[in-house]
């Protein structure tokens, strides 16, 4: 199960992941870092709200936001950077 964390700018630290439902296949939930956990959306709409409900950021600035895909199992530290952080036009 492939799930993505948001960036914003040069921040390690994810604002927020998109992780697959473990019920309904092709659904997904934002999962926030206080823990709270959102409604199912397709992957579409969960991306574009969890960007869009990122608290104490700036929205607006798109450009600053990126998506880094994980799928357990596969070691990261064996890509390069550049190829681990894509953005969300590029996962679709």
């Amino acid at each position: 199960m492939t799930s993505y964390a948001l960036h914003y700018g040069n921040r390690t630290t994810p604002v927020a992941w998109v992780r697959p439902d473990a019920t309904w296949p092709g659904m997904y939930r934002i999962h926030w870092p206080e823990g709270e956990i959102s409604d199912m959306a397709n992957l579409s709409r969960a991306c574009d709200a969890a960007r869009s409900g990122v608290r104490g950021l700036p929205s607006h600035n798109f450009l600053m936001f990126a998506w880094k895909k994980h799928n357990p199992g596969e070691d990261e530290r064996a890509q390069p950077a550049r190829q681990r952080i894509k953005r969300l036009d590029d996962m679709l």
